[in-house]
């Protein structure tokens, strides 16, 4: 708690833009996490197990992923 605490509470000033964020606190190390979101795939359908298989390698490709926007507000 000694280290959460802190970032805890600056996590709560008006100094910071962060909205829908993640941090990670541990080993005396503090990190951001982000999930990443690509284009996907869109069906025009309800898709099937196989229309997903046969989608599966675009939805799961990360190459141009950017991190995903969950800003609130």
């Amino acid at each position: 708690p000694e280290y959460v605490a802190p970032v805890v509470a600056y996590l709560c000033t008006e100094e910071v833009p962060d909205t829908a964020s993640v941090f990670i606190v541990g080993g005396g190390k503090v990190q951001r996490a982000a999930l990443f979101q690509n284009e996907g795939v869109t069906f025009d359908h309800v898709p099937t197990v196989d229309d997903v298989a046969a989608q599966w390698s675009t939805i799961d490709d990360l190459a141009a992923a950017k991190p995903a926007n969950f800003k609130l507000g």
